[in-house]
C-alpha cells in the first residue's frame, strides 16, 4: 500500500514535470514570436489604399492598422524596431503586405537633415506659366511667385523643403497658362550633407535663350500621356527635319486658335532594331465649329535620343516615322 502511494506521487510528481517543461517551450516560443523586428518605413501614399507600410529586413512588408497611435515621425527610409501580431480577419485594399497590428515601436535612429529651395524668374518672359515642382517622385508644390536669384533657404517666393541627407532627384514641370507656349520638363538630381541648402534655381533666360527652331518641346511623362486630353483629330503628315519633328494634323473647329496641343512620349523603350518609342499627339478642342481646320505644329525631339543609338522608331497616335540622329 505505501509502495504504492509512493509511485503515485512519484508519477504526479513526473506529470508535473513535463507539463512544466511543456508550457515553460510554449512560453518560450510565445515571447519569441513578439521579438522586436527590424524595418524601415516606406511611404506608399500614392497607391490605391495605401499609407505608410513597414518593410522588415528580409523585404517582407507590414501594412499597419494602427500606426498612428504611436509616437514616432513619419520619415521615408527611417529604420525601426516593432512588435505586432498579425490581424488575418481583416482584408487590405493596398495588398503589399501582411495586415497588422503594432504592439510596440521605436526608432533606431536618427536621421541627418539638410534643405532643397526651388525658385524661379518665370516673370522675365512674355509668356504666362506655371512652375510644378516634383521632388524624389512626390509633387511638392507649384510656385506662386517668382523670384530674380535665391539668396537664402526659406525665400517666401520659394518651396523649401527639408529632406533627409544623400542623393534625390526632381523633376520641374512648366506649362502654359494659356496656348502652347512655355512648355518644359527639366530633370536634375543633387546630394545633400547635413544641415546644406541646395538652391535650384529655373532660370527662363537660359532655357528660353537656348531654345530650338521648333515651336515646343516633347513631353516625357507616363501620367500625362495616360491622362492627357484626346479630343478627335487626324494626322496628314509627318516630317522630320534636324530634330524637329512636324506634324500635320486636322479637327473639327472655328479657326484652331484656341486648340491645346501636345506631343507626349509614355517613357517607355522598346529594345529591337532599332529601338522603338511610343507617343500620342494630345490634342485639347473646345471649339464647336464645323469647318475642318488643319494646322502644322513642330516638337523638338533630341530628348527622344538613345545613348549608344543612331535612330529610333517613333510610333505617333498610329502613324511611325523614323528619326535618325
Amino acid at each position: 500500500m505505501k509502495n504504492n502511494l509512493l509511485l503515485k506521487w512519484a508519477g504526479i510528481g513526473m506529470l508535473s514535470f513535463l507539463l512544466m517543461i511543456y508550457y515553460s517551450c510554449d512560453i518560450y516560443e510565445m515571447d519569441k514570436s513578439n521579438d522586436f523586428h527590424t524595418g524601415i518605413l516606406k511611404n506608399f501614399t500614392g497607391l490605391d489604399g495605401c499609407g505608410w507600410i513597414i518593410q522588415l529586413s528580409d523585404s517582407s512588408k507590414l501594412e499597419p492598422i494602427n500606426l498612428d497611435e504611436f509616437k514616432i515621425d513619419l520619415e521615408e527610409g527611417k529604420k525601426v524596431e516593432i512588435k505586432y501580431h498579425e490581424r488575418n480577419d481583416l482584408g487590405s485594399i493596398c495588398m503589399v503586405g501582411k495586415i497588422v497590428e503594432i504592439d510596440s515601436i521605436k526608432g533606431v535612429d536618427k536621421k541627418e537633415y539638410g534643405f532643397v529651395t526651388f525658385g524661379a524668374n518665370y516673370h522675365i518672359i512674355n509668356c504666362l506659366s506655371t512652375v510644378t515642382v516634383y521632388l524624389d517622385g512626390f509633387n511638392i508644390g507649384t510656385l506662386q511667385n517668382p523670384t530674380d536669384t535665391i539668396k537664402e533657404c526659406g525665400q517666401p517666393e520659394n518651396i523649401t523643403k527639408e529632406i533627409s541627407t544623400g542623393k534625390h532627384y526632381y523633376k520641374v514641370e512648366i506649362r502654359p497658362k494659356i496656348g502652347t507656349g512655355c512648355l518644359k520638363d527639366i530633370f536634375g538630381t543633387f546630394e545633400i550633407e547635413e544641415n546644406e541648402c541646395e538652391k535650384v534655381f529655373i532660370d527662363y533666360r537660359t532655357i528660353w535663350d537656348n531654345i530650338s527652331d521648333c515651336e515646343q518641346d516633347v513631353v516625357i511623362s507616363p501620367d500625362e500621356y495616360k491622362n492627357a486630353p484626346n479630343d478627335p483629330f487626324s494626322i496628314k503628315n509627318m516630317v522630320i527635319d534636324g530634330d524637329c519633328l512636324k506634324i500635320t494634323y486636322e479637327a473639327g473647329g472655328c479657326d484652331g486658335s484656341t486648340w491645346l496641343v501636345k506631343l507626349i512620349d509614355s517613357g517607355a523603350v522598346a529594345e529591337s532594331y532599332p529601338c522603338q518609342r511610343t507617343l500620342r499627339l494630345s490634342m485639347d478642342n473646345k471649339e464647336v465649329c464645323d469647318a475642318v481646320i488643319s494646322k502644322t505644329t513642330s516638337f523638338d525631339i533630341k530628348d527622344l535620343q538613345i545613348v549608344g543609338n543612331d535612330k529610333v522608331l517613333l510610333r505617333v497616335s498610329g502613324e511611325e516615322i523614323l528619326y535618325e540622329y
